[in-house]
């Protein structure tokens, strides 16, 4: 059985920019994984990142979508690095 505890951390970048991280330690290993960012500007409706977060985690496993960290700084800063050159400036501010 694979079972996961889901822990939000979340990041200040700029003035008027939140990052929430969607990670999940494995009860198992005592490892760390993130399975989805979500970007904010302003006010808006936190609800919104429940569905991907759990349509993402019923997809596939979160070890095998971003790897297992021993931290969870080292899973974060894994995501970040793999999604360094993915263009935020294109997406619609409401779905960040």
């Amino acid at each position: 059985m694979k079972l996961y505890k889901s822990i939000d951390v979340w990041e200040r970048r700029g003035e008027t920019t939140l990052v929430r991280y969607r990670c999940l330690e494995s009860l198992e290993t005592g490892r760390f994984s993130v399975q989805n960012a979500e970007f904010f500007r302003g006010s808006v409706d936190l609800r919104w990142g429940d569905d991907l977060f759990v349509e993402s985690l019923a997809e596939e496993d979160p070890v095998q979508r971003m790897g297992s960290h021993a931290t969870l700084e080292a899973a974060i800063q894994y995501y970040n690095r793999f999604f360094d050159d993915f263009e935020w400036r294109d997406v619609p501010v409401h779905l960040m």
